[in-house]
């Protein structure tokens, strides 16, 4: 059940994911408030307006402090979307490893190489 909410999550914000790509700053922080305020109401926060306009102040109380967090966490997974270093690819793990690697001192590659034997 988990996992259909948030595939149908996944499919729900691709349009939002699409418009952030092309967008431009202001754009960005226009789709950003509209989904904060959505999945603030989503959750059933009382005046989403208000309580993204307050913040997360000494005076916030806690559940609403999370719910700010999950809604900018998901924001974040579901629109923005960023890269991961496991997504960019393999090649760029290759070459930090390569870097790495011209950094070890000559004892240090002797015992890699053990280990890479093993």
């Amino acid at each position: 059940m988990l996992g259909g909410r948030a595939r149908k999550t996944s499919e729900a914000s691709l349009p939002f994911h699409e418009a952030y790509v092309t967008a431009t700053a202001q754009q960005r922080a226009q789709l950003k408030t509209q989904w904060m305020l959505g999945h603030l109401d989503g959750q059933g926060v009382e005046n989403p307006e208000r309580v993204l306009s307050k913040g997360k102040g000494k005076s916030t109380k806690l559940a609403v402090k999370h719910a700010i967090d999950k809604a900018y966490s998901d924001y974040r997974f579901h629109v923005v979307r960023p890269e991961t270093s496991v997504a960019k690819g393999a090649g760029d793990l290759v070459e930090a490893a390569m870097r790495l690697v011209a950094k070890m001192t000559a004892g240090q590659k002797r015992k890699l190489t053990r280990l890479m034997a093993e």
